[in-house]
């Protein structure tokens, strides 16, 4: 995968503004429940706090997405991100507003199973991912750690400075069933990165 250069897109946004049918950005976008291709939007991430869509990443988009985004850059250009089963989406040092050298460009991945459900992977190699419930103690996942997702939790790039770069996860109607607890058909242990950041 090659990477582009500059930043494209808005900043600003808190979380969940601007995002309603009202300002634009609602099915008019193709954010409704339904995309154009007919594929079910599952979840949707937010920016909440130093985050932005961005251009770096380059080139075709996968087969899965080709009804959807012309290219990767146009994939990643805009919030919300609205993901459909089978999905996934890279966070990375270039959605924040002011990248640092020691989140990755690759920094975690959301991927939105067959089942519905979300799950949050580490693939940072200079820090961890830190995850939290909405208002919860901030949990670090470090590289190759996973965890479910919940409706209205929040991912973090920066674990030096966890309220620098966060968005925030919605699930639709309909999405996943909010596996908790035990171990998952990943082998992942839930709930069990209870580290306090």
């Amino acid at each position: 995968m090659q990477y582009g250069q500059g930043y494209g897109a808005q900043q600003g946004y808190g979380a969940h503004q601007g995002y309603d049918a009202q300002q634009g950005y609602g099915a008019q976008q193709g954010y409704g429940m339904q995309q154009g291709d007919g594929q079910q939007v599952m979840w949707r991430i937010y920016p909440a706090a130093g985050v932005q869509g961005h251009n770096q990443f380059s080139g075709a988009v996968s087969a899965l997405n080709r009804d959807r985004f012309g290219s990767v850059c146009e994939k990643y250009g805009a919030f919300p991100y609205a993901l459909i089963l089978n999905d996934e989406r890279i966070l990375s040092r270039w959605n924040m507003v002011q990248p640092v050298q020691h989140v990755s460009r690759s920094q975690a991945a959301v991927k939105i199973y067959p089942d519905g459900n979300a799950v949050l992977t580490s693939n940072g190699s200079c820090s961890p991912t830190l995850w939290r419930q909405q208002g919860g103690a901030w949990i670090t996942l470090y590289q190759g750690e996973a965890t479910y997702l919940t409706d209205g939790c929040q991912i973090s790039l920066d674990a030096q400075n966890p309220e620098a770069a966060v968005f925030t996860l919605a699930q639709e109607q309909g999405g996943g069933y909010g596996q908790q607890g035990g171990y998952d058909q990943y082998g992942q242990q839930q709930g069990g990165y209870q580290q306090g950041w």
